[in-house]
C-alpha cells in the first residue's frame, strides 16, 4: 500500500491476496479477509531485511512508525470481526505516509537518474544465441522492444 524499493514481488503477491479476498469473501458464508499490516517494529521481514547503507535509512524511518507485537495482537482480535474483505492497519495518518513515501522514492529516482547521466554505461554486444534474430511482428511487440531498449 506504500511505495517501496526492492519488494515488487511481495507487493504483487499481496495484491493477489487482496483480490482473492474480494472475490471469495461471502459475508453469509465463508469469510475471506486480507489484512494489509503496517510494518511490524520488532519482528518480520522489514526488521530482518539486509539493505545497502544508502537505503537503510528508508527501513529505519519505516520501523519508527511500525506496529508492536502487542498492538498487533489487539488489532487482530478486532479485525477478525470486521465486515470487510480487506482491512488496512496503520499506526498513523496513512495518506500522509503515502505522500512522504512517494516523495522519498521520487527524490531517490531523481538522484539515480542524475548519477546515470554522469556514469559511463557499458554496452555489450549481443551474445551468440541458439535462435536467429526475429524483428517485431507488430506495433505491440515493437513498443515492448523500444521500452526495454530505453530501460
Amino acid at each position: 500500500m506504500l511505495p517501496s524499493l526492492g519488494v515488487s514481488d511481495y507487493a504483487a503477491a499481496n495484491a493477489y491476496l487482496d483480490g482473492f479476498a474480494a472475490a471469495h469473501d461471502d459475508p453469509d458464508g465463508t469469510r475471506v479477509l486480507s489484512v494489509n499490516w503496517d510494518t511490524w517494529r520488532d519482528v518480520g521481514m522489514a526488521v530482518q531485511m539486509e539493505l545497502p547503507d544508502a537505503l537503510a535509512h528508508f527501513r529505519d524511518d519505516n520501523l519508527k512508525h511500525g506496529i508492536t507485537s502487542a498492538e498487533a495482537t489487539d488489532v487482530f482480535d478486532r479485525v477478525l470481526f470486521a465486515p470487510l474483505s480487506q482491512v488496512l492497519i496503520s499506526t498513523c495518518d496513512f495518506a500522509g505516509r503515502q505522500r512522504e513515501a512517494t516523495a522519498k522514492i521520487a527524490d531517490l529516482s531523481s538522484a539515480l537518474a542524475a548519477t546515470a547521466v554522469h556514469t559511463a554505461i557499458n554496452v555489450h554486444s549481443r551474445p551468440a544465441l541458439p535462435d536467429d534474430f526475429a524483428p517485431a511482428e507488430d506495433e505491440v511487440q515493437q513498443f515492448i522492444i523500444d521500452t526495454w531498449q530505453e530501460f
